[in-house]
Parts: structure tokens; C-alpha cells; sequence
């Protein structure tokens, strides 16, 4: 009894995403329900690549996930406007957006930090025991780089690192294997709180281990 759409992309062709055509001249700026899926497969590619780093394997069926996510935390953002018909163009209506789950966006589109990072790296509806909050976590910072360290947490599988811009919020986030990490990219005098997550199957600890540091 599933129904489908599960979920939606952004598809306005006025912010849409660059395309090659020779036969229509070059570079091209496309929109479209047909954008979705490359989306969410380079979106989920890059998921994958993040599990496997953290030893957990590719994916798999992502569904229950997505659901999971769509009513318990904010992974999903819901569409409320839109329609995917029109009488004059297809000669159908179709189905129009509105609050919570509809037939034209689905669950809603991603909310990639927290989508990617606290969700997506470890399935949702694995039952267990999620790793302790990791201890000894400190770094040091130059420029536009910082260097981090933390002590091996036994039930972790892997690491996860939220990095947060204090004046901007801006968020970028790092997956470690190990007990350490090189960050690249910062911006100098600026002052960053750093969240450390521990990863296995089950998920992340709830309370992360934070420092600051503030760049050169």
C-alpha cells in the first residue's frame, strides 16, 4: 500500500542546474521533475561514500529511512507549494503541494546538512546501542586549517564532525575513519565550534563532545 512520490527536488527552472547541449548551443540553465532524481543520486552518492569511510557499507533500501525522517526530525523539508500538472500544457491537472505528505512533492526535498550527516550516515531503524560520546577531543588551528584529535571510543565505528561557523552558522561536516581529522577551507579570525559524534550501525550519540577554536 506505499504510494509514491516519496520524496521531491528542487525542479523551478529559474534555480536550476547547468546543463550541456551542442546541439542547443552549450551551457544551458534546466528545470524540471526530471532534475530530482540526478539530485538525490549525487546527494546519496556522497552518502554512501560517508557510510563506507565509517566501515557501515553502501545504503541500500533508503525508504524506511525517509519516512522515518519525514515525521520524527527536521531531515525533510516540506514542500507546500507547487503543482506537477497543468490542463493547458499536459492536459492533466496532476496534483498540487500543501502541508505534511501530497502527491506532487512527496515527504518534501533535503535538508542536506542535517539530512546527510545525523541521519543518513547510519539507517534510522536499526535497534542497539549507539556509540558513547568520545572523549579527549581537542585541536588546533592556523590560518584556514585545523588539525583535531580525540580518544578511540570503543563502540564507535567511525567519527562524524559538525563544524559551525559562530557568526554565520554556516555548517560543513567531516567523516573520520580514525581518531583524527585535517579541516581545510576555514575563513582566518573566525571563531568555529566544533560537535564530534561517534558512528556504528545503530546511530550517533546524542550528545556530541564540542571545543571551540577561533583561526589566525
Amino acid at each position: 500500500m506505499r504510494n509514491v512520490p516519496d520524496v521531491s527536488a528542487v525542479g523551478d527552472p529559474l534555480t536550476g542546474v547547468s546543463v550541456y547541449s551542442a546541439i542547443n548551443g552549450g551551457w544551458q540553465q534546466l528545470g524540471g521533475t526530471s532534475v530530482s532524481s540526478p539530485i538525490w543520486a549525487g546527494f546519496l552518492s556522497i552518502i554512501d561514500a560517508a557510510r563506507q569511510i565509517v566501515g557501515q557499507g553502501r545504503f541500500g533500501n533508503i525508504n524506511p529511512d525517509l519516512y522515518f525522517l519525514a515525521f520524527t526530525e527536521p531531515g525533510l523539508i516540506d514542500i507546500k507549494d507547487g503543482s506537477n500538472g497543468d490542463v493547458t500544457l499536459y492536459g492533466i491537472a496532476g496534483y498540487n503541494a500543501g502541508p505534511g505528505y501530497d502527491n506532487c512533492t512527496g515527504c518534501g526535498s533535503m535538508f542536506g546538512e542535517l539530512f546527510a550527516a545525523n541521519s543518513l550516515v547510519c539507517h534510522l531503524v536499526v535497534e542497539g546501542s549507539a556509540p558513547n560520546t568520545p572523549t579527549g577531543f581537542n585541536g588546533t588551528a592556523g590560518t584556514t586549517t585545523a588539525s583535531l584529535k580525540w580518544t578511540k571510543t570503543a563502540q564507535a565505528n567511525g567519527y562524524l564532525i559538525e563544524v559551525k561557523q559562530v557568526d554565520t552558522g554556516a555548517l560543513t561536516f567531516y567523516i573520520a575513519p580514525d581518531t583524527k581529522v585535517e579541516l581545510s577551507n576555514l575563513t582566518p579570525k573566525t571563531t568555529y565550534v566544533l560537535s564530534l559524534f561517534g558512528v556504528n550501525a545503530t546511530g550517533t550519540n546524542f550528545v556530541p563532545a564540542i571545543i571551540y577554536l577561533t583561526t589566525r
